[in-house]
C-alpha cells in the first residue's frame, strides 16, 4: 500500500515528524505539550503516546469515509457540481462521510490514531 503524499499535501497540511517536533520546541510555550526531554528522535511507543497526549484534535473516522475539499473553500461543504454528490455516496457505499472541515483545519496539530475509532487507513477489501 502506498500514499501519495504529494497529493494529499494539496489538500492537506502535511509535514515530516522531525519538522513538526522542531516546530513543538520553538512554538509551544506549554511545558505537558513538548517532546519528552525536548527531544526531536522520538520512535516507537514514546512518539505515539506524546502525539496522543499533545494532539488537539482526534477525529474519529473509523469505518467512514474521508472528503477533503479543496484548500480554497471557505465553508465546510463539498462541492455541488453535477455528479459529485452521487459518486460521493456511490463510492461510500452506505458508510458515514466524515468531513475535514474548518474546524479541523483550524487546529495546530491532528492526530490520527492508527487503531480503534480513529483510524484513517483501511484496506480497501476491509469494506467489501
Amino acid at each position: 500500500d502506498f500514499f501519495d503524499l504529494d497529493a494529499l499535501s494539496r489538500r492537506l497540511n502535511v509535514i515530516t515528524m522531525d519538522t513538526f517536533l522542531k516546530r513543538q520546541l520553538r512554538e509551544v510555550r506549554q511545558p505537558s505539550r513538548l517532546p519528552p526531554g525536548n527531544r526531536t528522535d522520538l520512535w516507537g511507543r514514546d512518539l505515539w503516546s506524546y502525539l496522543s497526549a499533545a494532539a488537539d484534535a482526534k477525529p474519529q473516522w473509523n469505518g467512514a469515509v474521508l472528503a477533503v475539499p479543496q484548500r480554497d473553500e471557505q465553508d465546510n461543504s463539498l462541492p455541488d457540481e453535477a455528479g459529485s454528490q452521487a459518486l460521493l455516496k456511490r463510492y461510500a457505499a452506505g458508510r458515514k462521510v466524515a468531513t475535514y472541515d474548518a474546524d479541523l483545519r483550524s487546529v495546530r496539530h491532528l492526530h490520527v490514531p492508527a487503531g480503534g475509532r480513529h483510524r484513517l487507513l483501511q484496506y480497501h477489501y476491509a469494506f467489501a
